[in-house]
């Protein structure tokens, strides 16, 4: 429940503080004098899309502050975002900067708006003639028929399940897939294995044919070159190696001479070169063949080398590594296959559980209905709608989310779809809410509602903002009646124009409009008995004279 509400420089209000009361807390006053805004700034602590002039002075920042009891909630918000409440209490506040910047707290610590937007749902109920499009939604008219067929375990199981089927179903399509890839990669590799066995690839094995390439490549022509040097170097009349030796022979006899020792060396190791020369070119034809098969032999395992090597992008060295890997990585290999069998049979396990859940929700569901429509039926009797039919229509809807390989689940609510159905009029068929229900109507029938499943909603605060709208006579007594019974098991908080409903209240609170200093501003004032007395005369005839003050005593006396 709310106990406090901090206001500053909020629209028309400068600065306050209200405290609210457990039971009905009634907000009076006359027509425009700004009622709305207490429920305006409540909404506001909590909703992320508010209007950007709020500011009562422009230059400065407003506040709003909205402080709960949450000693009887228990919610897994709490412990998700962290909050840790002081005394059962939390407080949540908001701020409004000029430049439209907004911030928001829990406790004083900064959190996100969608956080906040959580906590509204778990503390809070508001109910305008805006808010009952809500209960023209058959998703909602569903929610409603849950809570009173006390669904709400059953239902919580059923969605956790739910969210894990589709999670369990998302996993094992992920576990197919990498079982699909490993399969996959396995036979690449068995593909890879057996072309490279084939190829008996050896280390170093290309550099060493690429040299071989080289040399058959040009032998022919390294032979001629050879037999070239042979020729004029040793064979031929003017042989090289003949006039060498010549020369040393003449000028060995002036060997004493510094000069001549130091050319007869160099002649000498030319000599000894020539020699050495001279064995490598005539044994040459032994060493180097012209061998064209040969070359066409190695020219074609250096391409299926280098075809290996380009395909892999990969170098001989690593090519011979990369088979031995993939050999281990196939004989190494271990299929999950028993295990994505094993997941199979739990997935169905688990949505034959899921099936027997919503089952068991339909089931609740048409044996409440009945029940539900008759207490909504006598409730809107009561409340000037003599003839009223309430008819809550159940259908099943066709399963049709498929989750896995054909597999499929019902909605998240089961197998069921909900429309509530209405008539005001003997002999007229009921119809859709959307269809059939007048704006007064529906809010008689939301009126109706919520008193039934008052008990349901004993940890939140109701807000009702102009619900009364269109009533009067006799159906205010009830009216009035009906949220007194409500405040007895949740706190409301409820804008009213009726004396009817305002003679329950526990906290009567009236507003009135205040000039200060060419401002018009909210003034704000919990009525005590007397005040009270006098704006109920108000609010029944638009005066205080001694019939109106006579008229409000009885009513407060008898609340009728």
């Amino acid at each position: 429940m709310i106990l406090s509400l901090k206001i500053s420089n909020f629209i028309l209000v400068k600065d306050l503080e209200l405290n609210f009361a457990n039971g009905l807390n009634v907000i009076t006053g006359e027509t425009g004098t700004g009622k709305s805004v207490i429920i305006g700034a409540i909404n506001a602590t909590f909703d992320k899309k508010t209007k950007k002039d709020v500011l009562l002075d422009a230059s400065q920042k407003a506040y709003l502050e909205a402080t709960f009891s949450i000693k009887n909630i228990h919610n897994e918000l709490f412990e998700k975002y962290d909050i840790k409440p002081e005394n059962n209490e939390i407080f949540i506040s908001r701020e409004f900067y000029p430049d439209n910047k907004r911030k928001s707290f829990i406790n004083g610590r900064r959190v996100t708006h969608d956080i906040v937007a959580e906590f509204k749902d778990l503390l809070l109920d508001f109910h305008s003639q805006h808010n009952h499009l809500n209960y023209l939604n058959p998703d909602f008219q569903m929610h409603l028929l849950d809570l009173y067929s006390n669904n709400e375990n059953l239902l919580e199981s059923y969605k956790k399940l739910y969210y894990k089927i589709i999670s369990f179903a998302k996993s094992l399509k992920d576990s197919i897939r990498k079982e699909k890839e490993k399969a996959d990669k396995i036979e690449l590799y068995k593909y890879q294995l057996e072309e490279l066995k084939q190829a008996q690839l050896t280390e170093n094995e290309d550099e060493i044919l690429e040299k071989e390439l080289k040399t058959l490549t040009y032998a022919e022509d390294i032979l001629n070159i050879f037999s070239e040097i042979n020729y004029q170097f040793y064979e031929s009349e003017t042989s090289l190696y003949d006039i060498i030796y010549q020369k040393i022979h003449l000028l060995d006899n002036f060997s004493e001479v510094d000069i001549v020792k130091e050319s007869l060396d160099y002649l000498k190791n030319i000599a000894e070169n020539l020699d050495s020369l001279n064995n490598l070119t005539r044994n040459a034809e032994d060493i180097i063949f012209v061998d064209k098969e040969r070359l066409e032999e190695i020219t074609e395992r250096l391409d299926l080398i280098n075809e290996l090597k380009s395909k892999y992008k990969k170098n001989s060295r690593e090519l011979i590594e990369y088979q031995k890997e993939i050999e281990t990585q196939i004989n190494n290999f271990q299929t999950d296959k028993e295990n994505i069998d094993k997941q199979k049979k739990e997935l169905k396990h688990k949505i034959n559980k899921l099936m027997e859940i919503a089952k068991q929700l339909s089931t609740k569901r048409k044996k409440y209905a009945p029940l539900f429509e008759e207490e909504i039926c006598n409730n809107l009797k009561r409340l000037s709608i003599p003839d009223a039919q309430f008819k809550i229509k159940i259908d099943k809807k066709p399963i049709s989310k498929e989750i896995f390989n054909g597999l499929e689940i019902p909605s998240l609510k089961g197998f069921d779809s909900v429309d509530f159905l209405f008539s005001a009029n003997r002999g007229k068929d009921a119809k859709t809410l959307k269809s059939s229900a007048s704006g007064g109507e529906l809010s008689r029938i939301v009126l109706s509602i919520k008193k039934i499943l008052a008990e349901k909603l004993k940890e939140k605060t109701l807000i009702f903002d102009e619900i009364d709208a269109g009533i009067g006579g006799k159906t205010a007594k009830v009216t009035g009646k009906f949220i007194g019974d409500i405040s007895q098991k949740t706190q409301v908080i409820c804008i009213t124009h009726l004396a009817q409903i305002a003679a329950y209240a526990d906290m009567h609170i009236k507003i009135d409009k205040v000039n200060q200093k060419n401002k018009t501003l909210i003034k704000i004032e919990n009525l005590e008995k007397n005040k009270r007395i006098l704006e109920i005369a108000r609010m029944l005839s638009g005066n205080t004279s001694d019939s109106a003050i006579n008229h409000a005593k009885e009513i407060l006396n008898r609340k009728e």
